[in-house]
């Protein structure tokens, strides 16, 4: 069985349709047609359940080789239109057995939770944890649901930095400030202080770029009617012009921040995807939250504290102080002859370079 889960808009309540999956291929393309009614892409969705649908060979154990059905594509093709996304799993990595023994026995991964963008965006962390099989042939679903721990933000470059005006003049004001202390100390602390005020001034100018997006395109549509029903003047063409280029400026920049946090390194440069990278970096966020781990002693556990503890305890252990004595260690000069300390020592000469 599918449960379909959607907030209604307006109302604050969850909807939930039920329908029953099938092994016949037109029973399932109604099945996607039926459940793309309720993929609107703006209200937050969760599909889950018996899908009857294997998508790879990974996803099968025995039994005949692995095929890429008709099925299969309409269901592939379902999840891209509708921007749906496999939930990372824990557990099993095969759902569904026939129960047989020797060669007869079939594992396949049959059930599987999906979810939206939108959704993703309001939960941010979402596992599905595959229990044991006891009373079926299927394993039961665990949907868990985490909100990110609030860390201390570690402030690294961004590349949309270099698009901003005022961003040269910014780093030369910082960076013309003096600093006490070594100079390894000193460059330390202006770097610092360059990052922060780069970062603050991309924060704000970052919440401007999407109201400036919407304003420019307005403001292009209007012209744009205006020209409709008559021709323009040379200044009003030349505002037009003017607030296209200043347009794709704007999603240029968009695009640099959003392509540097989806970390998507096979995109060719140039593609302007924001929505694609949007859900990339979501996608990526979830799928490195830690949500188990082993302990020492070899068991898992998903409790906070317990990871916490977990990574504190191994990190002290590996970076604690250790005593080296270099007595009867033997001696650089007994270990080399004098021509090759000479040929260490020397300096590098421009054919070697």
């Amino acid at each position: 069985m599918i449960l379909g889960l959607l907030n209604v808009a307006g109302k604050g309540e969850w909807k939930i349709a039920s329908v029953y999956g099938s092994t016949n291929m037109f029973d399932k393309r109604k099945l996607w047609l039926d459940l793309e009614k309720h993929c609107t892409g703006i209200l937050p969705m969760l599909i889950g359940g018996d899908f009857n649908c294997v998508m790879s060979q990974e996803e099968k154990r025995g039994g005949k080789r692995f095929v890429l059905s008709q099925g299969s594509k309409d269901f592939s093709n379902f999840l891209i239109q509708n921007d749906l996304h496999d939930v990372k799993t824990i557990g099993p990595k095969f759902t569904w057995c026939n129960n047989k023994i020797g060669n007869a026995r079939i594992l396949e991964k049959l059930d599987r939770c999906l979810i939206n963008s939108c959704a993703l965006d309001i939960i941010h962390v979402a596992v599905v944890k595959h229990l044991s099989r006891v009373a079926s042939d299927h394993c039961p679903l665990l949907l868990n649901v985490f909100k990110p721990v609030e860390f201390n933000r570690i402030i690294r470059y961004e590349e949309v930095w270099a698009y901003y005006f005022g961003a040269t003049a910014l780093v030369r004001k910082i960076w013309s400030k003096e600093c006490r202390g070594d100079p390894a100390s000193a460059l330390n602390v202006k770097f610092k202080r360059t990052l922060k005020a780069l970062y603050y001034c991309s924060k704000a100018k970052f919440k401007n770029l999407n109201s400036l997006r919407d304003k420019l395109k307005d403001e292009i549509s209007g012209i744009q009617l205006e020209e409709s029903d008559g021709e323009l003047s040379a200044d009003k063409l030349q505002v037009l012009r003017f607030k296209i280029n200043e347009l794709n400026v704007t999603l240029a920049r968009l695009n640099t921040w959003w392509r540097q946090r989806a970390k998507a390194k096979w995109m060719e440069e140039g593609d302007c995807n924001s929505s694609f990278f949007h859900a990339f970096a979501n996608s990526r966020r979830s799928s490195n939250w830690i949500n188990h781990i082993k302990t020492v002693d070899g068991t898992l556990s998903e409790e906070e504290d317990v990871i916490r503890k977990t990574f504190s305890d191994y990190f002290r252990r590996k970076w604690q102080h250790r005593r080296c004595s270099l007595e009867g260690w033997p001696s650089p000069l007994e270990t080399i002859c004098e021509r090759e300390q000479n040929l260490l020592d020397a300096d590098f000469s421009r054919e070697e370079l």
